[in-house]
C-alpha cells in the first residue's frame, strides 16, 4: 500500500481510496501504469519502458495517452496543472505527488469480537 498525495493506493486490491473515502477499483493496465510509476517516482520514465513494462507489446501513444488521463481523473488531476502525473513533452511521465509507503500492521493476536445490537422490542 501506498499513500499518494492524499489517496491511497492498495496494491493487494488493486484500489485507489480517495480521501473523501470513495474506492475506484483498476483493471489490469491501469494498475500495472500505476504500480509502475510509483514504483519509479524518482525519475521521468519514457513512452518505450512504459510499453515494455506495462503494456508488453507496441501500442499507440494515445493508448498510452488515454491510460495516463484515466488516471489524472481519479486524482482529479489535469495536464495543465499536474499535481500527480506530470508529462514531459516528448520526454515522458513522472509522478510528482509525494508517495509513501505505508506499512500494513498485521495482528497475531485474536480477531475483535463483533459487537451485537438486539433491535427486538
Amino acid at each position: 500500500m501506498y499513500k499518494i498525495g492524499d489517496y491511497i493506493f492498495n496494491t493487494k486490491l488493486a484500489q485507489i481510496e480517495c480521501p473523501m473515502g470513495k474506492c475506484y477499483e483498476l483493471t489490469s493496465t491501469p494498475f500495472a501504469l500505476l504500480t509502475f510509476l510509483v514504483e519509479n517516482n524518482d525519475r521521468l520514465v519514457n513512452k518505450r519502458e512504459l510499453i515494455l513494462k506495462v503494456w508488453k507489446h507496441e501500442v499507440s501513444d494515445s493508448s498510452i495517452n488515454k491510460m495516463i488521463s484515466e488516471l489524472r481523473s481519479i486524482f482529479g488531476d489535469t495536464a495543465k496543472d499536474s499535481r500527480y502525473i506530470a508529462t514531459r513533452r516528448k520526454l515522458g511521465y513522472r509522478l510528482v505527488a509525494d508517495v509513501h509507503p505505508i506499512e500494513e500492521h498485521i495482528s497475531h493476536e485474536s480477531p475483535p469480537l463483533k459487537s451485537i445490537i438486539n433491535c427486538s422490542s
